[in-house]
């Protein structure tokens, strides 16, 4: 079987949709099948990323101008660096003369026109959303936010196609599958605070993670002993370095640690994270592992109130915020408690096996 994905990455759009897409190919290839990404050459693309992985990609043109953006279009057209059109036609001419069996579309700049204008190139087109908000011409949709609901879609796609939706259907990577057991075993019962795990997302362009440092730099921690800070950043973080000078200024223990491979394993070691209501919520999940989370960009405003409303996650907003949430956490082993119970319910970090399974049966 053969399958191309049309995604992107940016400091903008983030490494989340590639991440997911990434999953989704690395346990496609377990049953034999070869994919192909398609990625726009936006600063910061993916490309180094997934070729390190053994994946083909074709970057399509970084477009010096890009159309002006009409009401009909997406709410998120500006993500494609080029009109849809354009961006249909730069994948057309990318493709050539291939055939292929699956064309799975992650982008919130694609609707239903771009599909109807590649869909000669595969047998199935299978798009992932997480918002709801546009018209989509695909025969799969997932949608792996929480407590979605099939009326949200029913008016946006064709009545033909098969909707999965919710956090049973997550793509993450094996590593979260193969360490939720030892997650679960580990948080049976509340230790205190030791070590916290800090990821505001893979390019964090307004250094959210720097704001974070400097209020548990000042947080009073029980008994003085102030836990161990594991920091993430992606490889190409544009405050990377201001984060290493800043984690050897504070008088706590930093951990900077960039484009790391091992991340089930570090949410496996802490006790709390401290992040953006993005797609590494469902790793979080996965891992039975309570956070508290910033919502950085409007589509995470929906997921992130329905994962507070499972009681899952604390939300936070300014510095007051965030330390009421440590210290109501840190003082309460019942509260953290129920907190890593709703985070467990949520995902068991199977989905991407389930989707495979999906792919390769139609």
């Amino acid at each position: 079987m053969k399958a191309v994905f049309r995604v992107d990455a940016s400091l903008h759009i983030g490494l989340g949709h590639v991440m997911r897409c990434l999953a989704l190919a690395n346990e496609l290839k377990r049953y034999g099948t070869t994919s192909l990404f398609l990625c726009r050459d936006h600063e910061s693309n993916p490309q180094r990323l997934l070729e390190e992985r053994g994946y083909v990609v074709k970057l399509l043109p970084r477009q010096e101008k890009q159309s002006e953006s009409k009401s009909e279009n997406p709410a998120h057209a500006n993500w494609l660096g080029a009109s849809w059109q354009q961006d249909a036609a730069d994948c057309l001419k990318a493709l050539g003369e291939e055939q292929y069996d699956w064309l799975i579309v992650d982008h919130y700049g694609i609707d239903y026109r771009w599909h109807e204008k590649i869909r000669k190139k595969a047998k199935a087109i299978m798009a992932i959303d997480d918002l709801a908000d546009r018209k989509l011409d695909c025969d799969l949709l997932l949608d792996q936010t929480h407590g979605r609901d099939e009326s949200d879609y029913l008016s946006l796609i064709p009545s033909a196609c098969q909707l999965k939706l919710g956090a049973k259907y997550a793509l993450l990577r094996s590593e979260f599958s193969i360490n939720r057991e030892m997650a679960l075993e580990k948080r049976v019962a509340f230790h205190g605070l030791r070590r916290l795990l800090v990821f505001m997302g893979g390019g964090d362009p307004e250094n959210i993670t720097g704001e974070v440092l400097e209020t548990l730099g000042r947080t009073e921690w029980p008994e003085r002993r102030s836990p161990v800070i594991d920091v993430v950043l992606g490889g190409q973080a544009p405050h990377w370095q201001a984060i290493e000078k800043q984690a050897q200024r504070l008088p706590i223990e930093i951990n900077v640690l960039s484009g790391v491979s091992n991340m089930a394993d570090l949410m496996l070691n802490a006790d709390l994270a401290i992040g953006a209501g993005g797609t590494a919520s469902w790793e979080r999940c996965a891992m039975a592992l309570p956070a508290i989370i910033k919502i950085t960009a409007d589509n995470q405003r929906f997921l992130s109130g329905l994962l507070h409303k499972a009681g899952a996650v604390e939300l936070w907003h300014d510095e007051a915020s965030l330390m009421l949430g440590l210290k109501s956490i840190s003082a309460d082993s019942q509260k953290w408690l129920q907190m890593k119970d709703a985070a467990a319910v949520i995902c068991d970090g199977l989905g991407v096996q389930r989707i495979a399974k999906i792919l390769c049966r139609c």
